[in-house]
């Protein structure tokens, strides 16, 4: 369980590091992502993650509605993206 920095680095660390396979769940609150979709793809390609290479770790993104610090869109933006990743197998298993 992580607040908003350490969910930018979970998320970083689930989509581009196949050793995030070997966790259960991930849980986060107030997070975001300080990490464009480009630079994840380099690193995926750098780490030889192609195709569809799902892991069974469950994601679980938390976050208030009022949460002056880190607005819920900052939330929306990686949980859509994150989406995409699941939709075609690469990541995790649920969302």
């Amino acid at each position: 369980m992580v607040d908003s920095q350490g969910a930018s680095i979970l998320y970083l660390f689930l989509l581009t590091r196949r050793k995030a396979a070997e966790l259960g769940a991930i849980i986060t609150w107030a997070g975001f992502s300080a990490t464009s979709l480009e630079t994840i793809a380099q690193m995926q390609e750098a780490n030889g993650l192609f195709d569809g290479w799902a892991k069974k770790t469950q994601l679980y993104m938390l976050h208030g509605k009022n949460d002056k610090l880190v607005p819920l869109s900052r939330s929306r933006a990686p949980m859509d993206a994150l989406e995409v990743y699941r939709a075609r197998g690469q990541g995790f298993a649920a969302l």
